[in-house]
């Protein structure tokens, strides 16, 4: 279940499955600020300052993984070259993983110490909304929607 999934399918589906992982990086960057606008309302309605604290932070992961898209771009990976893939599997997994626990640490504080309807309306909504597309796109690496999960 931890080990890459470079060694569980041949190398041309392997790459494809990490190049889709960095492929829609736009998106990614307006979700994650969607999600820091939803934090930010949220800390409005319930005056709480650890809420802007979230949105900085998602600001902050929105930016460092739309980087590391670019990056990923700039390597120039052929369909078959699979060592270099799982190098980058070991870098979405890592930013995969602390955007999950940004998002469930959020919703937890919302549900557990806010006690406000709207930000525990916003962060559960907005988690889901946004982990479903994570997920989705991350279907093909166990290690990853596990770790996530």
């Amino acid at each position: 279940m931890f080990q890459s999934a470079r060694l569980k399918m041949p190398a041309l589906d392997y790459v494809s499955i990490i190049q889709s992982l960095y492929k829609d990086r736009v998106a990614m960057l307006l979700g994650t600020t969607a999600t820091a606008v939803a934090a930010v309302a949220a800390g409005v309605q319930s005056s709480s300052i650890i809420l802007f604290v979230y949105a900085g932070l998602f600001l902050l992961a929105g930016l460092w993984r739309y980087r590391e898209a670019i990056a990923f771009d700039r390597e120039q990976i052929g369909p078959e070259d699979a060592k270099k893939a799982e190098h980058w599997e070991f870098r979405a997994t890592l930013s995969g993983s602390l955007v999950a626990i940004l998002y469930g640490s959020w919703t937890f504080y919302s549900l557990v110490f806010i006690g406000d309807g709207f930000a525990t309306l916003a962060s559960v909504s907005v988690s889901i909304a946004a982990l479903v597309g994570i997920y989705a796109r991350n279907f093909g690496l166990d290690r990853l929607v596990t770790l996530q999960s």
